[in-house]
């Protein structure tokens, strides 16, 4: 397995019943549906576009933190050596195996699928008029206001994380307000630090029993 299967399956593994989207920056949208190799899910459509149906979403209102390191991974807050206020503040993220997985999804809200028995319901005549097996769709996005992750591509490797300013005297990847930047790496397959607007998790229904996880 490489490094887009090992992500997702250590996110779906340890966040379930939430998917890793593959990319992190790929736009995830309710309704979108597709094929899963493995634990990556492949879009190929959206079922209002294509297949005209429509549906009402739930949106979310009260936000949340999704957090999840893998075992043996390190994030260590410290001053670069010096008197708070005249030095960056730095993050130290060390992994201790490949693959290793480092992630913060941070000010999420989460927009559900009404209805989603009807939906499936509706949908499934037109699959199977189609021929189209093992078919999920989307039915909630979860919206970041930002996201850090990185992966590892080997043993011992590091990311260390440096805020903008020495006015910041800690580095929090959860702030809404906080700007940082990558230092320096060792190691690492992929990464993101700080980035907002992001959907980096989303759950699936199947559709028909003759698809999906049945």
């Amino acid at each position: 397995m490489g490094l887009a299967d090992r992500y997702c399956e250590n996110i779906h593994k340890n966040i379930e019943p939430y998917y890793a989207t593959w990319l992190p920056t790929v736009p995830v949208k309710l309704g979108d549906y597709g094929k899963m190799d493995g634990k990556i899910f492949i879009r190929q459509g959206n079922i209002k576009t294509d297949f005209g149906i429509d549906f009402t979403v739930e949106a979310d209102t009260d936000s949340g933190d999704f957090e999840y390191k893998s075992s043996g991974t390190n994030a260590i807050n410290a001053n670069a050596g010096g008197t708070a206020g005249l030095v960056k503040a730095l993050l130290t993220i060390t992994f201790s195996n490949q693959y290793d997985v480092f992630f913060v999804a941070a000010s999420c809200l989460a927009d559900q699928m009404n209805n989603v028995p009807s939906v499936v319901q509706q949908l499934t005549p037109q699959f199977k008029t189609k021929k189209m097996k093992g078919y999920m769709i989307v039915t909630q996005v979860v919206k970041a206001g930002t996201s850090t992750i990185a992966v590892s591509s080997d043993k011992g490797s590091q990311l260390v994380i440096e805020a903008s300013s020495p006015e910041i005297p800690a580095i929090d990847l959860k702030s809404p307000q906080g700007q940082f930047s990558v230092k320096s790496e060792q190691n690492i397959s992929f990464k993101i630090v700080a980035k907002g607007g992001l959907n980096p998790l989303f759950q699936l229904e199947a559709v028909g029993s003759e698809g999906g996880f049945f």
